[in-house]
């Protein structure tokens, strides 16, 4: 079980990102500003399209969606970062446990060996 934790760990952080951004999106695209705009110019949007989506990313509801859209990339990238630093501690930490375990395995066995030397 710890190894699957320690595999979903980097992981964690991008399906984090992944709802989050999902989460604004759906925010912006339900925004009165936005669901407004869409409605009573749609066609308006098909005719001229540069000039209806130059009044949508003037909108406070983009700038929420950017500014949104930032601040989840940015936790991101600092849980990500986290996430790596967990996981080269916890491989270091295992690593160290088996070369303990290791050495004492191999000290345990000398031991015997030299009283069994000894007895004989």
């Amino acid at each position: 079980m710890q190894d699957q934790d320690m595999m979903l760990l980097p992981v964690q952080p991008l399906i984090k990102l992944v709802q989050s951004n999902m989460q604004l999106l759906m925010q912006f695209s339900m925004s009165p500003e936005v669901m407004s705009q869409s409605m009573t110019q749609m066609q308006d949007l098909m005719q001229r399209n540069q000039g209806a989506a130059t009044h949508i990313v003037q909108s406070g509801a983009f700038a929420d969606l950017i500014q949104g859209l930032m601040k989840n990339y940015t936790q991101f990238i600092s849980e990500a970062a986290q996430a790596s630093m967990s996981v080269l501690t916890q491989a270091s930490m295992a690593s160290m446990n088996q070369m303990q375990q290791a050495g004492e395995s191999m000290a345990n066995g000398s031991g015997r060996r030299a009283r069994q030397a000894a007895r004989a």
